[in-house]
């Protein structure tokens, strides 16, 4: 069994990557206090045994063991939450990967994810030539206020979510017209916290895929799994000594300390790609058209094609198809190409236009980069839900910004603020049935490293 697919509740993936911090600003709790009731360890213990049974992917007999917990009118608040979310979790599990398979070929009559324009011979090998290896990380943040009915801390809370994937790639074989790539994903992640008070994200300061990757060398081996409300002291003061260093230095990293006094709820879903390894076979004009599994449990069929049709494989190259362009210039760019760089689910395609303008060269003794702005254009998300499609339009705002290398060909890193209308979720989003959103804001953060050399 993979030990990566763990697809429950991740308590430490609030510091993965060292990039969040929850921070009072000592606003009044929207509703009185709930009294408190007690967590009875004995149902603490059921509760891991059960999630033990997801490290195996026994879904069956998951779906018993918290089926016989539901309604136990013994459990507190928080046990309650948990064996409410896993039961729901687990149930879809079981359903979703009754059927798995561990290759994917694309079909003559489809057509889903194309490329709109194809690349040169000559670009495509001159950007990705045999060899090249790439490692990169990306989150989708999105912080605001709402209301959930599915939230331990009852009434109006302050939110934070991030989707996170890190992947690694490596070029192994290019004629020019057929290349093939190994593609793994050390870390693909979902991260909900809600507290009764307002709740600060700062973004991480560059370099941080070191971090992000070590941190990923451990992954889903030592952190508990929890959905979780209880104070930040409480949590730091009785998890386990590997994730209590992770979290302690998460902090340092961000040179701030976690309010000890805060109840926060945190729900984290790690999602199945994690841990997996894949042979993409990419053909110029054709897209993907092959995704073979190397490493991982074999994975339902909605998973080949997300990965297959909406992984923005060549962005690096459809972000800057030119070397000519002047300081000032803009040109135009398919949002389903670039994708890659918003850490946006892959269960979502994406369409729309994004207007570049180059700024100019930083060349340096250890930087070629080129600075690049986002200055227009629009990106439409879209999910299907029980049949409806859910869309999303992000706009950017004034201070995203792209580094790129033009000596080795890839985005060092992206980063930016959206304007967007979140209004419903699908089910595989952590913040669904969160409603009356108010104060949104949507970032995005992208890093990648050339490690070929």
């Amino acid at each position: 069994m993979n030990k990566f697919a763990l697809p429950a509740l991740l308590l430490a993936v609030l510091v993965l990557g060292g990039a969040i911090l929850l921070a009072s600003r000592g606003c009044a709790p929207a509703v009185p206090a709930v009294p408190v009731v007690e967590c009875l360890p004995k149902y603490d213990k059921q509760c891991e045994e059960i999630l033990a049974l997801h490290q195996q992917s026994d879904w069956q007999q998951a779906v018993e063991r918290w089926t016989q917990l539901t309604g136990n009118q013994e459990l507190c608040p928080r046990q309650a939450a948990v064996v409410s979310f896993n039961l729901e979790y687990a149930q879809k599990q079981l359903q979703e990967t009754a059927s798995t398979q561990t290759k994917w070929e694309r079909t003559k009559e489809d057509d889903r994810g194309k490329p709109d324009s194809e690349a040169s011979q000559g670009d495509f090998i001159k950007f990705y030539p045999a060899g090249r290896q790439l490692k990169s990380t990306a989150f989708f943040d999105t912080t605001g206020s709402g209301t959930n009915k599915k939230w331990v801390l009852r009434g109006r809370g302050h939110f934070i979510y991030r989707h996170q994937v890190t992947a690694i790639s490596e070029v192994t074989a290019n004629n020019g017209s057929r290349l093939e790539v190994l593609i793994s994903f050390p870390e693909v992640t979902q991260l909900e916290v809600v507290s009764e008070h307002e709740l600060e994200l700062i973004q991480p300061e560059s370099p941080i895929i070191q971090l992000v990757l070590s941190q990923a060398d451990t992954f889903g081996q030592q952190f508990p799994q929890y959905l979780i409300a209880r104070r930040i002291a409480e949590i730091v003061n009785t998890v386990d000594p590997g994730l209590h260093w992770t979290l302690t230095n998460g902090i340092k990293l961000l040179g701030n300390p976690l309010k000890v006094d805060d109840d926060v709820e945190m729900l984290a879903r790690i999602e199945r790609l994690s841990g997996h390894k894949f042979k993409v076979t990419y053909v110029r004009d054709l897209g993907i058209i092959g995704i073979d599994l190397i490493e991982g449990d074999p994975l339902p069929l909605g998973d080949f094609e997300n990965l297959a049709y909406n992984s923005s494989l060549l962005m690096d190259y459809y972000l800057f198809p030119s070397q000519d362009k002047g300081a000032g210039e803009e040109w135009e760019v398919d949002a389903s190409e670039v994708s890659g760089m918003l850490g946006i689910h892959f269960d979502a395609s994406v369409s729309g236009k994004l207007n570049l303008a180059k700024v100019a060269d930083t060349v340096t003794d250890t930087s070629d980069a080129m600075q690049m702005r986002i200055t227009g254009g629009k990106v439409h998300v879209e999910s299907e839900q029980n049949g409806r499609r859910i869309t999303t339009t992000l706009t950017p705002g004034e201070d995203c910004s792209i580094s790129y290398s033009q000596d080795e060909l890839f985005v060092k890193s992206a980063r930016g603020s959206w304007n967007a209308s979140l209004t419903d979720f699908s089910d595989n989003h952590l913040l669904i049935g969160t409603e009356n959103i108010r104060d949104l804001k949507v970032t995005s953060y992208y890093e990648a490293e050339r490690i070929d050399e």
